[in-house]
């Protein structure tokens, strides 16, 4: 018997390491448990501060393209307006030249008919 309750201290010995070391086992996967949860939630927050900054750049980069776009509109508008006013100038010193010089004019416009005739025919 003595024998027996040498055998059962060593294995109530083994089965108390055996527990403290699944204990530690335990613990350590619980702080590196921890230790990820963290370090996700860092990087939860930097993403999130990354996703504003981003979203923040790409609105002032979309309002900026938007003034450059309104800005080219308006030159191009002036420079639309520019064209038809000097048109209109055209036509109205062409409609002068035709009322002074009746003669010329029609001797002009055939010159130019005959030319664009010529033209079209080849």
């Amino acid at each position: 018997m003595v024998e027996k309750s040498i055998s059962d201290e060593k294995a109530d010995k083994a089965a108390e390491q055996i527990e403290k070391t699944v204990q530690k086992v335990q613990d350590a996967a619980n702080e590196a448990v921890k230790r990820i949860s963290t370090a996700l939630d860092k990087i939860a927050d930097t993403a999130g501060d990354g996703v504003e900054q981003g979203t923040e750049k790409l609105g002032k980069v979309t309002k900026k393209a938007v003034n450059i776009a309104e800005a080219a509109g308006e030159r191009g508008r002036e420079a639309v307006d520019d064209l038809v006013e000097q048109a209109s100038d055209y036509a109205g010193n062409t409609r002068t030249f035709i009322q002074e010089n009746p003669g010329q004019s029609i001797v002009i416009a055939l010159a130019v008919g005959w030319i664009i005739g010529r033209l079209i025919r080849r």
